[in-house]
This record gives structure tokens, C-alpha cells and sequence, in this order.
């Protein structure tokens, strides 16, 4: 009785605090999720294929797939034939306890795989030679196991084609007409499933002994009278930026729009409205006070919360950032498209001002989310001198380093702005680089120039613009000859000084203010956390303590009792 009165007194009050900091610990744990939610629709902007979408008319017959270097347009295609696989199967039947191929034959299967016509000059050969007796079973295995080895693009199987009977199927595990089977021969002359020879390549057995399930074909489309076939059912790049994968013949044209995808992201501006909010109910469930009741929630009076309130604002305030004298045509912050801060802390959209910046500023929506490298050059041309001004002398080169890969101008004539803007990109579309140069309107003391405006068409680090130079006119010497992305001002010369660089859209600055804020090592969250948990600890170990001085008082208090029952028995 005594026992539960002290733990009663001394431990139910450590109980009860170690109760309010786990419920502390919990409500933490639930901020920690939502701002986790908003962390991902934040992400979700650098989707690959976030600023456009693709409309196809049949969506059974072609699948297109796209990215942000997507060009916008309208293309027609019919399918005239899908890729397959060749599959051939053998007219020997066998049970599968019989013996196919004896001990020291061989069963040797020889593929073409440049087949053209009726030739071909490369081919994978599986060889299997019989140590001991082999069933279907065995030499099925055999050959599926040396395919995998030497990446032979065959596979076997067996058909069960009556009562106990069984037959061998070969098929080629990639598509393409330039894959055919040649021959398939069995050394052993009691043995089964030899005889294959298709000498004019046409998918066929000379001799009878296998029917073609499928022959091997190429796909094959047309745009208007143009047939363009190709091995797989995949035709990558076929429009710029633009993968179609056709899945079925067509009888008349399939059309396919590739526009800009406004409601993609009007739904991720939408999500990142509904998720932030999520996180301001959440502060205020648990950060709450009633005046009325005086009941608080478990986090109010705790510092987290005003903490984790002052950085989401920050978080969702980010402006983009661009160096200073510059106005790149674009949006700074998320609240310039519709996005606005309600009284009660939470985020709304007005749609009718996002439904129109998407549908007339598509462009500009872009520069919220964008993270290709880009550089603008120091100097530029007079918006008077723009038609008429040399910027790079007629035998001039202009040359840039992006991704390891490198584009060069010669000039055929003194170039204009305009016309070397003009001849960067039709050469990067030519040669396939992720390079694209525009004209930007700068103002400066005296009036407005224009500058050259160098930008990946590829995201990421593999994707930096490493060096810019240029040997005459006004762009001469611009030069980072160590790739770091810091242009050399050794000789004094230096023309080119970074605009938009790494992460510097706005939603890219949100991105690092909640990967700081959850942080697993720094970030409010896991402090505040640490902090509890070294609390939990505290009162774990004052509890421990507490308990050993109760049972030391129980202890001592029993002694004095037998002590006193003693004195009383000898009374």
C-alpha cells in the first residue's frame, strides 16, 4: 500500500511528463509527413515532362511519350506494320522422359542478325554438346542458359501439343526483320528437333521440319507518302523531343498534338497550394490555444512551431534569382500567377488569373520551374543597332562546350545578333545539342540593349554550359577554360557573366529551403526531435532513479516495522 502511494507522489508526475513530451514527439511526427507531402508536390515541378502533353487521336495504335525539349505541333502518321519477334516451331513431338540428343552430339542453332534479303554477314551461334543423355527438359535449360551468358538473343520453350507429347519452340527475344533463325541441326541421328534451314531468309523452313509461328518484322510507318521503319516498335526522337511507340496497324492516319501542358501544371500549382496548407492546419492543431476553454495543444508555447511557420512562409515566398541589372522576361515568384497568402495564413489561387497567365504566358509560367543552365553576355548590342551591327566577323568562330559536347559557328559573312542567334540554334538542332540562344532585353544607363542568352535544353548537372569562346566581334575571348562554370578574367576580357545558374527558379530555391528545413542532420525537425528525445531520456533515467529510492524507503520502512513488531513482542 505504501509502494503505491509513493509511485503515486514521486513517479506519476515524471509519468505524466514523459506522457506530454511523446505526445509532443508524435504531433512533431505528424508535422514532419505533411511538410514531407509538400516537400514531394514541390519536386513533382521537376518532372520530365512537365511543360508538355501529348494528344493522339488513337491511343490504341500509337503511344507518344515527351519532354521538356519538346517542340510544339501537329503530326499525322500511319502505321503500316509493328515490330515482332521471329518464333519457330519444331514438328517432332516427345515425351518428355525421351532421350533428344545422345552423349558427345551437338545441337547447334545459328541466327542471323543483319539479315537483308536473302543475306546476312553477322550471326550468334548457340552450340550445346551432350555430356550424358538429354531430355527436352535439359536441353531447353542449356540453351536458355547460354543465351543469357553470351547475349544471344534466343529463347526455347516447349509446347505441349498433345497427350504426354511435347515440341520445342524457338523465338528471337528482341523484334526486328534482321533477326531470322538460319539453321537449327541435331548431330545425333536418332535425335529430335534438327532439320531447320532457311536459306533465303524469308522466315521459313526449306525442309518442312519447323512452322513459323511469327516472322520477324521491322515496324514501319508513313508520314504523308515517307515509309520509315526501324527494329523496335519504338521510334525515339522521331519529332523533336517527341518518342512514339506504335502498338497496332492503323487504316488511316493517326494524328498527334503536342501542346503545352496548362492543366499538368495548374494541377501541380494546385497541389503545392493544397499541401502547404495541410502544414498550416497542422501547426495550428497543435500549436493551438482557446481562450475561451484555456485548452491548449501539445506544442503550444513551443518554439518548433513558430519556427516551422516563419520558414514555410520563406519557403513559399522564394523568389527566383537572377543577377542584378538583368530583366529576363519571366516570373520571379509563385505569387505573380494566381497564387495569393489568405488572412488566416493558408494559400489560395485565384483561377481565373492562372487560367490566364497559363493560356497567354505559358512561356513565362516556365522560368518558375526551369533548371537548365543559362548565361548572358556582359555586353550587347544597342536596341538601334540591333539589324545592322557585327557581332562575330564574317570567317569568325563561336563555339560552346555543353555536356561534353561542343557546337561551333563559322560566320559566312559578318554576322547580326539576330543572325548568330539564328545559326547557334539551327546548328544545335542540327547536331543534336542541348543548346539554345535567344535575345534578351536589358536596360542599362542611356537606354536598352539587347544581349546574347546562352540556356541548356537539358536539366542537371550533366547538362552544364562548361565554356563559351568566340575569336572575334563582340563576344571576343568569352572564355571558362576550367569548366567550372566561373568565366576566366585574367586577360581582362571577359564578356560573359552568368543570368539564371544551378538552382535559381523560384520553385528550385523552394526546393532547398525544405530539403534544409527537413534535413536529416541540421534540419528544425530532427533538432527538435534530438531535443525530446535527450528530455526522454532525462526523465527515463530520474525515473529509474526514483524508483530504486521508493524501494529503498519501502525497504527501510519494512525494517522499522519488525523492529517495532520486535519491541512489541518482547514488551
Amino acid at each position: 500500500k505504501q509502494k503505491e502511494v509513493l509511485s503515486k507522489v514521486k513517479l506519476k508526475p515524471i509519468e505524466e511528463e514523459a506522457s506530454k513530451i511523446q505526445e509532443k514527439n508524435s504531433a512533431v511526427l505528424e508535422i514532419q509527413q505533411v511538410l514531407l507531402d509538400f516537400q514531394t508536390s514541390i519536386r513533382s515541378f521537376f518532372d520530365e515532362v512537365a511543360f508538355y502533353k501529348a494528344y493522339v487521336s488513337d491511343e490504341n495504335a500509337v503511344e507518344v511519350r515527351v519532354s521538356n525539349n519538346s517542340q510544339k505541333g501537329t503530326y499525322f502518321l500511319e502505321v503500316v506494320e509493328t515490330a515482332h519477334v521471329q518464333q519457330v516451331l519444331s514438328k517432332d513431338k516427345v515425351s518428355l522422359s525421351d532421350p533428344i540428343l545422345s552423349a558427345g552430339n551437338t545441337f547447334k542453332i545459328v541466327l542471323a542478325t543483319d539479315a537483308s534479303g536473302k543475306t546476312y554477314s553477322k550471326s550468334k551461334t548457340i552450340t550445346i554438346t551432350a555430356s550424358s543423355n538429354m531430355t527436352l527438359d535439359e536441353l531447353i535449360e542449356a540453351i536458355n542458359q547460354q543465351a543469357v551468358d553470351e547475349g544471344i538473343p534466343i529463347v526455347a520453350s516447349k509446347v505441349k501439343v498433345g497427350e504426354d507429347k511435347y515440341s520445342l519452340m524457338l523465338a528471337t527475344t528482341q523484334t526486328g526483320a534482321k533477326y531470322k533463325f538460319v539453321s537449327v541441326t541435331n548431330s545425333d541421328p536418332s535425335g529430335k528437333f534438327g532439320g531447320f534451314e532457311d536459306t533465303n531468309l524469308d522466315g521459313d523452313d526449306d525442309n518442312g521440319k519447323y512452322v513459323t509461328v511469327q516472322n520477324s518484322t521491322d515496324a514501319v510507318i508513313k508520314l504523308g507518302s515517307l515509309e520509315i521503319s526501324n527494329p523496335s516498335n519504338e521510334f525515339k526522337e522521331l519529332f523533336p523531343g517527341v518518342d512514339v511507340t506504335v502498338k497496332e496497324k492503323t487504316s488511316s492516319p493517326v494524328q498527334i498534338t503536342i501542346d503545352d501542358n496548362k492543366e499538368g501544371v495548374k494541377e501541380k500549382i494546385e497541389k503545392l497550394v493544397e499541401t502547404y496548407n495541410k502544414v498550416v492546419d497542422s501547426l495550428k492543431k497543435y500549436g493551438y490555444y482557446d481562450e475561451v476553454t484555456g485548452e491548449t495543444g501539445p506544442l503550444f508555447g513551443e518554439s518548433v512551431v513558430s519556427m516551422i511557420r516563419t520558414q514555410l512562409l520563406d519557403i513559399i515566398g522564394s523568389n527566383a534569382v537572377v543577377e542584378e541589372n538583368t530583366s529576363l522576361e519571366g516570373f520571379r515568384n509563385i505569387f505573380q500567377v494566381g497564387v495569393y497568402l489568405g488572412t488566416d495564413g493558408k494559400l489560395y489561387i485565384k483561377d481565373y488569373k492562372l487560367d490566364y497567365i497559363l493560356s497567354t504566358e505559358f512561356e513565362k509560367v516556365k522560368t518558375l520551374f526551369r533548371t537548365n543552365d543559362r548565361w548572358i553576355s556582359a555586353k550587347g548590342v544597342d536596341e538601334a543597332d540591333i539589324d545592322t551591327e557585327s557581332v562575330l566577323d564574317a570567317g569568325g568562330k563561336f563555339s560552346v562546350m555543353i555536356g561534353g559536347l561542343k557546337l561551333t559557328i563559322v560566320a559566312s559573312s559578318d554576322y547580326t545578333l539576330p543572325e548568330l542567334v539564328r545559326a547557334i540554334n539551327k546548328e544545335a538542332e542540327k547536331s543534336a545539342i542541348p543548346i539554345k540562344a535567344s535575345m534578351v532585353k536589358v536596360k542599362e544607363d542611356g537606354g536598352s540593349v539587347y544581349k546574347l542568352l546562352l540556356e541548356g535544353t537539358k536539366s542537371g548537372e550533366d547538362y552544364r554550359i562548361e565554356w563559351v569562346e568566340s575569336d572575334s566581334g563582340t563576344f571576343y575571348d568569352i572564355l571558362d577554360g576550367d569548366g567550372t562554370g566561373s568565366f576566366d578574367e585574367s586577360d581582362g576580357k571577359l564578356q560573359m557573366v552568368p543570368g539564371y545558374k544551378g538552382l535559381d527558379s523560384a520553385i528550385e530555391v523552394m526546393m532547398k529551403r525544405i530539403d534544409s528545413l527537413l534535413n536529416g542532420q541540421t534540419g528544425i525537425i530532427n533538432l527538435i526531435q534530438e531535443r525530446y528525445q535527450a528530455q526522454l531520456d532525462v526523465l527515463k533515467s530520474e525515473h529509474e532513479r526514483t524508483q530504486k529510492e521508493i524501494e529503498r524507503e519501502i525497504e527501510r520502512m519494512r525494517e522499522e516495522f519488525l523492529r517495532l513488531e520486535k519491541i512489541k513482542a518482547e514488551m
